[in-house]
């Protein structure tokens, strides 16, 4: 058996730190991933709007149209929004600007922006839409057709 030269040794060396310092890398991204993975736990159950401006429920047997607030302030959505009454750019909603879902209330650094899928005639068809949440109102409006 021959004992590995200064070199050898060395490039074993080299190796190892490379590995602890990729492992301590992976430690720093789990944790982010993990940070950002709880800061997304909702504070509050999914609630439908008090509706304005002629936007309305969806009818069944399609899913209906609900929000719910994360911890992280920044809202979620699910369902569809009758708008046959509505018209293209009008605000449908406005989310809680206090703390008004369980002591959550949205705030956007900035404007938000999404797409869902609307009827104008009780879901016969659909098609998508634009979302804008206005950072500064909390207004929820609807454009349509989105392109």
């Amino acid at each position: 058996m021959t004992r590995p030269d200064k070199y050898h040794h060395s490039e074993e060396r080299d190796e190892l730190d490379e590995l602890y310092r990729l492992i301590a890398v992976l430690n720093v991204r789990l944790s982010t991933i993990e940070d950002r993975l709880e800061s997304r736990q909702w504070a509050g159950p999914w609630q439908e709007p008090e509706w304005i401006n002629g936007y309305a429920q969806i009818i069944p047997p399609y899913e209906p149209f609900t929000f719910r607030v994360y911890t992280s302030r920044f809202p979620e959505f699910k369902g569809h929004i009758e708008v046959s009454g509505a018209t293209s750019g009008d605000p449908a909603f406005v989310l809680p600007t206090e703390d008004e879902v369980d002591g959550i209330a949205v705030i956007l650094p900035h404007d938000m922006f999404d797409h869902i899928i609307i009827t104008e005639d009780g879901g016969t068809t659909f098609i998508h839409a634009l979302v804008k949440i206005d950072s500064t109102t909390n207004e929820f409006s609807l454009t349509w057709p989105a392109s």
